[in-house]
Formats: structure tokens, C-alpha cells, sequence
């Protein structure tokens, strides 16, 4: 049964690396329906950094305009989209606490 996990997951990734390679093309609807599927979990992982609700809305919109931006430059040979876009949120949180905005933010990034 646990292989049956499996394929799920790893078709549930393709679709998302399909969304993003659409993204890359200039596909808005695709752009959608990405942040329709990760906006949640970046928004969670946002909001357990910053422990600011507002802050963690903010930088998820941030980190999916940065995936309309960098999205033609992604390479599928090098990870998954959803890693990749794990790596865009974690790259903002690091961008806000350099800028001196969020002690709480270094903090948590430092840990």
C-alpha cells in the first residue's frame, strides 16, 4: 500500500514541476493554480519563521511574484519545483532579516 503513497506524491510533483515549466512560459492560469496548490504550505512555513500573520501573507505574495519573475530560468534536472520554491521563500526570509527587518527572523533562520 505505501507504494501506492508513492506514485501519488511523485505524480503530485510532476503536475507541480508541469505548473511551473507552463509559469516559465508566461501562463498566468498556470501561475493560479501553483499558488492555489503551495501557497498554504510557503504560507505556513512563512508564518511559523516570522510568527506574523501579516508578515507571512506579505512574503508569500513576495516569494510567488519572485516564481512569475525566475520561473523561465528554473532547471528541472536540478530538483523539484516545489524544492525550488522552498528555496525562493527561505531566500526572501533571509533577504528580510539581512535588511534589519525581523530580529525574530534571523533568529529562527539561525537556528
Amino acid at each position: 500500500m505505501a507504494s501506492h503513497g508513492v506514485a501519488r506524491v511523485r505524480c503530485e510533483e510532476r503536475g507541480v514541476d508541469e505548473l511551473l515549466a507552463a509559469v516559465g512560459r508566461g501562463d498566468q492560469e498556470a501561475l493560479a493554480a501553483l499558488y492555489d496548490v503551495l501557497s498554504p504550505s510557503v504560507f505556513a512555513a512563512l508564518a511559523r519563521v516570522t510568527g506574523d500573520h501579516r508578515r507571512a501573507e506579505e512574503a508569500t505574495a513576495a516569494v510567488f511574484v519572485e516564481v512569475w519573475r525566475r520561473a523561465p530560468h528554473f532547471a528541472r534536472g536540478e530538483g523539484t519545483a516545489r524544492a525550488w520554491i522552498t528555496a525562493l521563500a527561505r531566500r526572501h526570509l533571509v533577504d528580510v532579516a539581512q535588511a534589519g527587518d525581523g530580529s525574530a527572523t534571523r533568529r529562527a533562520l539561525s537556528s
